[in-house]
């Protein structure tokens, strides 16, 4: 496997993060240039979000709109979350109304 990603981390090559790549599921942690786009698995994904949402961060691809709120994606580039955290975005909102750092919404109250 190294062979088809000689660039990709260590941490991935040496871990079980290695059978990430290419196993038919796009996954964040392995969706890097280094490691051929998790070995192929996200660059459909990756195309999409990019048509959509030009402004986020490929590498959470996986994470926009999966119906989770992820604060990874939670900026206004990724459609905070592709939507998946409008209403709790809103509710801390009129929460808190002078709290602008809605992207780590999920964290609020925890």
């Amino acid at each position: 496997m190294k062979s088809k990603h000689p660039n990709c981390p260590s941490i991935v090559m040496e871990t079980k993060l290695i059978n990430y790549l290419n196993n038919g599921t796009c996954e964040f942690e392995t969706n890097m240039e280094e490691c051929g786009w998790d070995g192929g698995d996200c660059e459909e994904t990756n195309k999409a979000i990019q048509r959509t949402y030009p402004n986020c961060t490929v590498q959470y691809s996986p994470l926009v709109g999966n119906g989770e709120c992820n604060f990874e994606t939670n900026i206004e580039g990724c459609g905070w979350d592709g939507g998946d955290c409008e209403e709790q975005n809103k509710a801390l909102q009129g929460a808190y109304p002078n709290c602008t750092e809605v992207q780590f919404s999920t964290f609020v109250g925890d």
